[in-house]
């Protein structure tokens, strides 16, 4: 299922940069990038795809239950059980990169949760003994970490020197 989907995709961005936009159907694509239309190994049919309002397209399969949601790429089980992959939702979505603002956001939420952890890290002393406080130090320096009353960063980043 990747596999055709990645195929696919190829063959859609070689006939977008040839014709200049996304063809309305994939049985446009054979046979000058594809020799047929790739299918969907899930339940034999053709891939799903459809072109987006926005000149970009929706690529998928109907997933491993086997049921067309649509394109739906929400998660089928509870977000700890399930591996980050693009192919676990419901349907699996060929992914796009994530629009400037979402990086943009993304980044906000991080810096928030670290400046969180750093704050309860700063308010709870870890090394109550010399022996705990030298252990400390040593896997901090090991994984690249500031010492532990340190707030020295990279300029330009919030990640540790």
């Amino acid at each position: 299922m990747q596999r055709s989907l990645l195929v696919t995709a190829i063959a859609l961005k070689r006939y977008r940069i040839r014709h200049g936009v996304y063809p309305s159907e994939l049985a446009e694509l054979a046979p000058d990038f594809l020799r047929q239309p790739s299918l969907d190994s899930m339940d034999g049919q053709p891939l799903r795809y459809r072109l987006k309002p926005d000149g970009t397209f929706l690529l998928y399969s109907v997933g491993e239950d086997g049921h067309d949601d649509g394109g739906d790429a929400t998660p089928t089980e509870p977000a700890s059980r399930v591996s980050k992959s693009w192919w676990r939702g419901r349907d699996a979505v060929w992914p796009w990169p994530a629009a400037t603002e979402e990086v943009g956001a993304d980044f906000e939420r991080v810096a928030a949760r670290r400046k969180v952890a750093e704050q309860v890290a700063a308010a709870i002393p870890l090394a109550t003994t010399p022996e705990a406080a030298a252990a400390e130090a040593e896997l901090r320096k090991r994984y690249g970490l500031p010492p532990a009353n340190s707030a020295q960063t990279n300029s330009g980043t919030n990640w540790p020197k």
